[in-house]
């Protein structure tokens, strides 16, 4: 997946492509249009700031589009009326973000445009769960993004790494820094049936996470490690 990063503020072009490579995406940058124009055939999603030495993003924008239909394009700026955001989704935008803005909302929409993207499918056309570990997002197979705390991203990424998907109660309680012997059981099945029904809000996708008697949780759900 490459991203394009189109704003002549090098600092913000560092910041944001720092974002990108923890989410093991490519990086390609330009300060200006023609520079953006060199790189375009190459581009699955463009990140393009409004104000440019060599004219606006909207230009850009609109031109990227007639080109490349499938491309992304996210609309960076400091600008949020409500003219200038009509403008942006006129001139093919699919995300109008204003600065400033989090990592955890870029890496959101980013992971969202980028489900559109035949990268993240497998040659059998099946599309598994996604764990961003840095952005603590899970992407589910619809393209829906589910929000997670520090805790429930340990969890999955335990989980994730596993080869058969199994993690005992006692390996989780563990590595969030508790002793086993003095941790409650009550506490862990709370969270999870707390983190089943999050999930489920979020992506409107059921979790098939099950228990077994001897405190092992099984995700029968492929859940696909994109950075950690």
């Amino acid at each position: 997946m490459n991203i394009l990063v189109l704003d002549d503020d090098i600092d913000v072009r560092r910041m944001i492509g720092l974002v990108i490579l923890q989410m093991n995406f490519n990086v390609l940058q330009a300060g200006d249009i023609h520079g953006a124009k060199k790189q375009l055939d190459n581009v699955d999603i463009a990140i393009i700031d409004i104000n440019l030495p060599d004219g606006n993003g909207y230009e850009f924008a609109k031109f990227a589009k007639a080109h490349r239909p499938e491309i992304g394009i996210i609309m960076l700026t400091v600008r949020n009326a409500v003219d200038d955001v009509v403008r942006g989704y006129n001139d093919g935008a699919d995300i109008y973000l204003a600065k400033p803005f989090s990592t955890a909302e870029l890496t959101a929409i980013l992971f969202s445009l980028s489900r559109r993207n035949q990268h993240f499918m497998s040659k059998t056309g099946q599309i598994n769960w996604q764990l961003n570990v840095f952005g603590r997002i899970l992407l589910a197979p619809n393209g829906q993004c589910a929000e997670l705390t520090e805790r429930e991203t340990i969890f999955f990424e335990l989980i994730a790494k596993s080869p058969r998907n199994l993690l005992s109660k006692q390996q989780f309680v563990e590595a969030i820094g508790h002793n086993w012997l003095e941790f409650d059981n009550r506490r862990i099945d709370t969270f999870i049936s707390r983190l089943r029904k999050r999930i489920l809000a979020q992506t409107n996708l059921e979790l098939k996470l099950k228990a077994d008697r001897q405190g092992n949780y099984y995700l029968m759900n492929k859940i696909d490690l994109l950075n950690h």
